[in-house]
């Protein structure tokens, strides 16, 4: 069941992790966010169910590998950092073929983030937030898993990484060799 850890591990691993994004047209009021927090994140992103299944790209290594997704994901870059999630990715692998769900859900909050000179870190003080993992192989159900999502997003592990500009922003997170990425959208 070596394809079962691999979905599992690229699924957690993308849903701490952040990528590209657009700015909206209208212009929010400037939030101070102090000076160990990158004035450029202030502000709420949403990312599409949709545009997480696009940053799954390490699963395209499996034969016949197709990724869809629905919902969505909400940062807020503040006093605090917020993650609430609501999308729902779905991969389909194989001939055999290999069916596996992962839906996101609850809420992530930390007081202690920090995104500064292109590292990022928090400590999740307040957390629900879970992904559900279901899934068949050959037709036939694997074991049914809910992990937690909570802890610290730590660079010091050299797996948080953050860019972010006027044009937009992106946070990656790597894990097992595969990099994972959210697309933003810019809401306010």
């Amino acid at each position: 069941m070596k394809t079962k850890s691999i979905l599992a591990g690229v699924l957690v691993a993308a849903s701490l992790s952040l990528a590209a994004c657009t700015s909206s047209s209208s212009e929010p009021e400037p939030v101070s966010l102090g000076p160990d927090r990158d004035q450029c994140l202030a502000g709420t992103w949403k990312v599409s169910g949709a545009t997480l299944a696009e940053s799954y790209s390490g699963l395209s290594m499996l034969p016949g590998a197709s990724v869809s997704g629905e919902g969505e994901n909400t940062v807020v870059f503040g006093e605090k950092l917020v993650i609430t999630y609501g999308a729902t990715v779905k991969v389909t692998a194989g001939a055999g073929p290999v069916d596996f769900t992962a839906v996101y859900s609850g809420r992530s909050e930390s007081t202690d983030w920090k995104a500064k000179d292109g590292k990022l870190s928090a400590t999740f003080s307040s957390s629900d937030a879970k992904v559900d993992l279901t899934g068949t192989v050959a037709g036939q159900p694997v074991s049914q898993q809910s992990l937690p999502l909570t802890g610290t997003i730590d660079p010091s592990k050299g797996n948080v990484t953050y860019t972010c500009s006027a044009s937009g922003a992106a946070i990656q997170t790597t894990d097992s060799g595969l990099t994972a990425e959210w697309v933003l959208t810019k809401v306010s």
